[in-house]
């Protein structure tokens, strides 16, 4: 974890998110592991994927209080509005929500719950470019801000998700491309990466042409 943290930095990016949700006391020392080489200037989101009981997250972020984590996402069941709401209220750490996202009518009730500062998009979850947009619209007349998130999809959702963003009046918070850590983008033109920022293609539709043979290539008749 560490080694990848540094290896992030050198690319120039500037917030690091943390998968969590398995055992607290072994995820705070990697978490504090990361803050010790990454430096006070990184910004920190941990990700308990709904993993985490109320009790958990707050022993953890009581003993992640010294490393400034910017916002927990998610560490209650999606369903656990009132949780979350709780844990807004008496730990003072910010609170994104995740699965508790499908729907604009989701945003409503999140809102009416108090049960979040930040509304992670994805768009394979939302079904489509439409409905995450139609969630950022509604999130917006609420008053809640949003980031467009990964679920490591094909590089053809990376153009999707950097045209979504950038289509944003505001956009207050870096967003996600994990793929870019795990994947060979098959289009026939790279991401252009500068400084740990991605430039929106300016392409026709989404802005990428797919490498034809590349895909090809990595094809598997069954």
């Amino acid at each position: 974890m560490v080694r990848e943290a540094r290896r992030l930095i050198e690319l120039g990016f500037k917030v690091i998110k943390v998968k969590a949700g398995r055992n607290v006391d072994d995820e705070v020392k990697g978490i504090k592991a990361i803050r010790d080489a990454v430096g006070s200037d990184i910004e920190l989101r941990v990700d308990p994927n709904a993993g985490w009981s109320r009790l958990d997250t707050l022993r953890a972020l009581k003993a992640l209080s010294r490393e400034e984590i910017s916002y927990i996402e998610q560490p209650l069941p999606g369903w656990d509005l009132e949780g979350l709401a709780w844990l807004r209220k008496s730990t003072g750490v910010p609170v994104m929500v995740d699965e508790s996202i499908w729907t604009p009518q989701d945003v409503i009730k999140i809102a009416r719950a108090e049960a979040a500062d930040i509304i992670n998009i994805k768009i394979t979850k939302a079904g489509g470019l439409k409905n995450s947009l139609a969630i950022y619209t509604t999130a917006e007349a609420v008053g809640i801000p949003c980031i467009v998130g990964t679920e490591l999809e094909s590089c053809v959702a990376v153009a999707a998700k950097l045209q979504l963003a950038s289509s944003f009046e505001k956009l207050p918070f870096a967003c996600e491309f994990t793929e870019l850590a795990f994947q060979r983008m098959a289009v026939k033109e790279s991401l252009q990466l500068e400084n740990g920022k991605l430039k929106v293609p300016t392409g026709p539709g989404l802005g990428m042409a797919p490498n034809r043979q590349l895909i090809d290539q990595n094809t598997v008749s069954l």
